[in-house]
């Protein structure tokens, strides 16, 4: 006798991920990020709750996917002209696309930091720490960064402290295109490159490409 299968058919969907993402942070620009509902997402684009669920289980997950998106953009194959620069400075080209990615909705962006670091939500900030250690790792990496072992600690350290306080000021920086975050994180990978270089430069970032 055949075994009845209860488990309900997929819902059958017409929008992908990106698509809802894109219209959660169109109405967000109008209304604000802690003012949209996944129920308006759903109502813009015609669709059923259920057809958002099968995608995001809330919509601290369409910012995650926000994240998410700007770090395929920072880890995109770099150009000829990123490769055969100086470690900092591919450190550098690596995450302006990072930070170009995220300003396309500066402001959004700005907003949804703020919500995930709200006190009441202390459920989102351990998974941030993991979200910025793989961050990290894969400015790394995009960069073409080698070093291993205490080596690699070592820059992970430095770089999570100039990513967290070249944020903090993007969030704030009005300037046109942010290029005052720009030149502040370009000032601040430069400064660590000169300081770790006093003492080894191989301590800070092995380069071997």
């Amino acid at each position: 006798m055949p075994t009845e299968n209860n488990a309900s058919p997929p819902i059958p969907t017409a929008v992908s991920e990106l698509d809802i993402l894109n219209t959660a942070l169109t109405l967000a620009e109008d209304k604000g990020w802690d003012n949209i509902r996944l129920y308006q997402v759903a109502d813009q684009l015609n669709i059923s709750l259920e057809e958002i669920r099968l995608y995001f289980t809330d919509l601290n997950g369409v910012a995650n996917a926000w994240f998410r998106q700007a770090q395929l953009k920072m880890i995109s194959t770099p150009d000829d002209k990123i490769i055969n620069q100086p470690a900092w400075h591919r450190l550098y080209l690596t995450m302006l696309k990072w930070l170009d990615h995220v300003s396309e909705h500066h402001n959004i962006t700005a907003q949804i930091l703020r919500t995930k670091l709200h006190p009441p939500h202390v459920h989102h900030w351990a998974p941030m720490v993991f979200d910025l250690s793989t961050l990290i790792h894969w400015w790394l990496d995009a960069s073409r960064i080698a070093s291993v072992g205490r080596q690699r600690q070592i820059a992970e350290i430095g770089l999570t402290a100039i990513f967290l306080s070249t944020l903090v000021y993007w969030a704030r920086d009005r300037s046109s295109g942010q290029i005052k975050t720009k030149a502040l994180l370009k000032r601040r990978l430069k400064q660590a490159d000169r300081v770790m270089g006093k003492c080894s430069r191989r301590l800070f970032w092995n380069t071997a490409l």
